[in-house]
């Protein structure tokens, strides 16, 4: 009898330390795996991974009542494409969007991989790191041709020239594949955030050294170490022959719902992110009803909270849990009966069970911040602070465990 395989996976997106929005999407399913890396301006980008992550998750949810999932597979670009043909008729400065596609799915105890783009998957067996794709980019064909070197590739001025993406105009040619996977086997998919700064020996000695959660943050902090000149998205699964079932985890910029907002036509995943939307009213259609009461609500809160100014409100932030996960709030750390002085602005794909006890008595008290930026230190700082009590050879331990601010 053949030995029933499963996923067990977790993953993180960071926005990196040079860039301003993640353009970064991914997605952890039942079945699924996905990383997307989103390019093109005003927000595009954004919109075209989080397309990828929309398009892949509503395959999944129909996975059962698949009867040729090797076409369906196939033809996942497409339906991403014309999406995002969609998007760009509504929005002419949407052109020139697009989105590289790394997925892979465990169906029938086989590990099929469709891929587009220069986002990476690679199976890691008895210690040994295989790349089970290839970047589709001007650089690895220069590598291919023995043009370049590995060492020149590093440097050379094109290196981010893509071959092939989803765009909504042309045509994306996909690489589609299957492997065999065994019990034991690690799977890692990620931007070229990661790949660009990390080598893959540095990614097998990483994920050799920790269990998945844990690689997942030592990935990202080494990208981060190494300057994180771009968004940065990982994902780390092992396959286990023990029944399994992941909790529904959408990453980066599909997880946001200002970006969800502009993607009317398209449905998301309901995933263990706290964001609701009962808390972004935009989200669903408001009522006559429902806007009298957030009218009167606000005026309450106004009459109040008079003598703060609303302008000092907004510039308050604090780090806290929101359900089980870290999150970064707007506002004041505090209540007037029903009715919160703060707003969820940010969620990460952080567990506070994986944070050490003291952090997560401070977390539950909220963790002030000057700004937004100081916020999302705080939060790298937590999950260093985590790291660094499992292992203190990292550079960055004696600084992390002095302080939890900037110095």
């Amino acid at each position: 009898m053949t030995q029933s395989l499963y996923f067990r996976a977790a993953g993180r997106s960071d926005v990196g330390l040079v860039r301003e929005n993640n353009e970064d999407s991914g997605f952890i399913g039942k079945n699924f795996l996905l990383v997307a890396d989103g390019m093109g301006g005003h927000a595009a980008g954004e919109l075209a991974s989080s397309t990828a992550v929309s398009v892949v998750a509503q395959l999944e949810s129909n996975l059962d009542k698949i009867s040729d999932i090797d076409k369906k597979l196939f033809n996942i670009p497409s339906v991403i494409s014309k999406e995002l043909k969609n998007t760009i008729s509504k929005d002419s400065t949407r052109s020139g969007m697009g989105t590289t596609l790394t997925t892979v799915v465990l169906h029938d105890n086989s590990l099929r991989v469709v891929h587009v783009g220069d986002s990476r998957a690679y199976l890691i067996r008895e210690k040994q790191i295989k790349a089970i794709t290839k970047d589709q980019s001007y650089i690895q064909s220069l590598i291919d041709n023995n043009e370049i070197t590995l060492e020149e590739a590093k440097t050379h001025p094109q290196r981010s020239l893509l071959l092939q993406a989803i765009d909504g105009l042309t045509e994306a040619t996909a690489f589609i594949d299957s492997v065999e996977v065994i019990a034991g086997d690690k799977l890692v998919l990620c931007s070229d955030g990661l790949t660009n700064v990390v080598s893959d020996q540095e990614i097998l000695e990483i994920v050799n050294q920790f269990e998945y959660v844990g690689a997942v943050s030592a990935l990202i902090e080494k990208s981060l170490e190494n300057g994180g000149p771009d968004n940065i998205t990982v994902i780390v699964a092992e396959v286990v022959s023990e029944k399994y079932e992941n909790k529904i985890v959408v990453l980066g910029a599909a997880a946001e719902p200002r970006n969800r907002i502009k993607l009317p036509g398209l449905e998301f995943p309901t995933d263990i992110h706290p964001f609701i939307t009962s808390e972004f009213p935009a989200l669903k259609s408001v009522t006559w009803v429902k806007k009298f009461v957030y009218i009167f609500v606000s005026a309450v809160i106004a009459i109040l909270v008079g003598w703060y100014s609303t302008n000092w409100i907004s510039k308050q932030y604090y780090v806290s849990n929101l359900g089980d996960n870290l999150a970064i709030f707007q506002g004041l750390n505090s209540s007037i009966g029903p009715v919160s002085l703060s707003r969820p602005v940010q969620s990460f794909d952080l567990d506070v069970i994986v944070l050490t006890k003291a952090d997560q008595q401070l977390l539950r008290a909220g963790i002030g911040a000057d700004s937004l930026t100081e916020a999302r230190f705080i939060v790298r700082r937590l999950d260093q602070r985590a790291l660094c009590s499992k292992d203190y050879s990292y550079s960055f331990c004696k600084d992390v465990t002095s302080s939890i601010k900037p110095e």
